[in-house]
C-alpha cells in the first residue's frame, strides 16, 4: 500500500511539471537616496497590498537598492522608514501583472515622527524591460458597453491589436499573423487550443470560455520585444479577481429575445412574423476574507444559453426557364446570349450543359 501511494505522489509531481504555466507576479524596485543623492543603506522599505493587508519589507543594502517580487497584481502602498529620516509613504501604486514597477525614494533628514506622503504619480516609462505591453484596467472592463460577456472587444482596446471578421481566437497582435503567434494565459496557465494553437473559443461566439469580464482583474497585451519565458510572438495574460478583506460581488444578465428584436426586412415584406430568438447569458461572482489579512476566496459562475433560428430562402425556376428559356442566367449578368446557347461576358464565354440542370454552368478560358 505504501509503495501505491508513493508512487501516486511521485505520478502528481512528474505531472505538474509538465504543466505548461508563466510567471504573473511582479516586482517593485528602487533605490532610496538623501536630499545630496547620496545611497542610503539601512532603510527599511514595505511594500502594503491595499486590499488584502499583506505587507513585505525589505533592508536597502549599501547602494541604497530594494527588491520586492512575487507581487500579485494590485493597489499597493510603499513605506521607507530609518532614525534621523522622515517617514516616506506613496499611496496608490497601481501594479500589473508581470511587470517590474521602479520606485525610487529621496529621503529628507528629520524626526521619525515626521512624514512625506505621496499619493498617485504620473505613470512612468518602464525601463527595466524592453517588452511592449497594455493592460486593460477593471474599470474599463466593467465600464464599456458589450453584446456579451467575453473579452474578445477589449484586446482590441490595447495598441497594436487589429480584429478582424470578428474572430479573436486569433487576433493579430504586433504583426503576428499565424495561427499560435498568440499565447493566451489564465492566471499563468496557457488557454490555447491544443488543435490549431488558437485562443480557446466558441464558434461564432468568440472567446466565451475564458472568464467573463466581470471576473477579470486585468488583460493585458504583450506585442513586441518578448523576453524568453513567452513562447509565441505575442502574448495576452488573463488575471482572475481575488478576495480582498471587504466582500465584493455583482451579478449580470444580458437578454436578447424576440419581443426586443426587429424584424427581418423579407419577413417583414412578406408579412412574416419575426424568427424566434432566446439569448441570456447570465452569472455572478463573489469574493471576500476567509481570514482577514491571510486566506481570501473567489467564486464565479457564468452561464450562457442561445436559442435562435434561420430563414431559409428558396430559388425557383421562372415561367421562362421551365419552358427552355435559360438566356437569363446569361443577360440578369450583364452578357449577351446567342442561338448556339453560347453565353459571352467580356473575353469569357459560358455554355449551359444540361437544361434540366437550372445552374450548372462551365466556365471557359478567354477566346
Amino acid at each position: 500500500m505504501r509503495k501505491v501511494i508513493a508512487l501516486l505522489v511521485l505520478e502528481v509531481f512528474v505531472g505538474c511539471g509538465l504543466i505548461y504555466s508563466q510567471n504573473i507576479a511582479s516586482s517593485i524596485v528602487g533605490r532610496v537616496t538623501d536630499a545630496s543623492g547620496a545611497a542610503v543603506p539601512g532603510v527599511q522599505v514595505t511594500v502594503i497590498n491595499a486590499g488584502t493587508g499583506a505587507s513585505t519589507t525589505v533592508t536597502t543594502g549599501s547602494s541604497g537598492t530594494y527588491s520586492v517580487p512575487e507581487l500579485l497584481s494590485g493597489e499597493y502602498s510603499v513605506k521607507a522608514t530609518k532614525a534621523g529620516f522622515q517617514t516616506y509613504t506613496e499611496h496608490g501604486l497601481r501594479l500589473y501583472s508581470a511587470e517590474t514597477s521602479r520606485v525610487d525614494i529621496a529621503m529628507k533628514v528629520g524626526n521619525i515622527h515626521q512624514t512625506v506622503s505621496v499619493v498617485g504619480r504620473a505613470q512612468l516609462i518602464h525601463t527595466d524591460s524592453m517588452g511592449i505591453s497594455s493592460s486593460v484596467t477593471t474599470r474599463q472592463l466593467s465600464d464599456l458597453p458589450t453584446a456579451l460577456q467575453t473579452v474578445d472587444a477589449f484586446i482590441s482596446l490595447a495598441p497594436g491589436v487589429q480584429a478582424y471578421g470578428g474572430d479573436m481566437a486569433n487576433p493579430p497582435i504586433g504583426g503576428g499573423t499565424h495561427w499560435g503567434s498568440v499565447n493566451f494565459t489564465l492566471n499563468g496557465v496557457g488557454a490555447n487550443q491544443p488543435g490549431n494553437s488558437g485562443g480557446v473559443d466558441v464558434q461564432g461566439v468568440g472567446l466565451l470560455v475564458l472568464p467573463p469580464p466581470s471576473s477579470i482583474q486585468e488583460l493585458k497585451v504583450q506585442s513586441d520585444n518578448m523576453t524568453a519565458e513567452y513562447k509565441a510572438h505575442s502574448a495576452v495574460t488573463l488575471v482572475t479577481k481575488g478576495g480582498t478583506n471587504r466582500f465584493h460581488g455583482e451579478a449580470y444578465e444580458y437578454l436578447q429575445n424576440t419581443d426586443l428584436n426587429a424584424n427581418q426586412f423579407l419577413l417583414n415584406a412578406s408579412g412574416s412574423p419575426r424568427a424566434p430568438v432566446h439569448l441570456n447569458q447570465f452569472g455572478g461572482n463573489l469574493g471576500g476574507p476567509i481570514w482577514r489579512n491571510k486566506a481570501f476566496f473567489f467564486f464565479d459562475y457564468t452561464g450562457y444559453r442561445h436559442q435562435d433560428s434561420v430563414v431559409t430562402r428558396h430559388a425557383y425556376p421562372s415561367m421562362a426557364m421551365r419552358q427552355g428559356d435559360f438566356s437569363a442566367l446569361c443577360t440578369g449578368q450583364g452578357g449577351t446570349f446567342n442561338s448556339s446557347g453560347i453565353c459571352s461576358k467580356g473575353n469569357y464565354r459560358y455554355i449551359i450543359l444540361s437544361p434540366a440542370r437550372l445552374l450548372r454552368i462551365t466556365r471557359f478560358p478567354p477566346a
